[in-house]
């Protein structure tokens, strides 16, 4: 999941492709350690979400976007998520 050249998020470990997809701090600035799905304006947008849950939902969303089988996108994010930085 982690390419040298591809930053993936800090929280829920998907591949952020493209500038329009990073995370903002709370004077506006784009982040580069979260995508928007999980950051915006300084804060998480999922504040109480286990990481089990996360797992669960990013595995969906790596699944379709990657077109893997979701069996291997979760695989994926059960070995990456827990080592990502908001997860340490």
């Amino acid at each position: 999941m982690s390419n040298n050249n591809i930053i993936i998020c800090q929280s829920c470990g998907l591949p952020i492709y493209h500038d329009t997809l990073f995370g903002t701090d709370k004077d506006g600035k784009i982040t580069k350690k979260y995508c928007i799905l999980c950051y915006l304006e300084g804060e998480f947008t999922y504040k109480d979400i286990s990481m089990d849950t996360l797992i669960e939902v990013t595995s969906v969303i790596l699944s379709i976007s990657e077109s893997l089988p979701i069996e291997i996108a979760k695989k994926i994010c059960q070995n990456t998520i827990p080592t990502l930085e908001r997860w340490r």
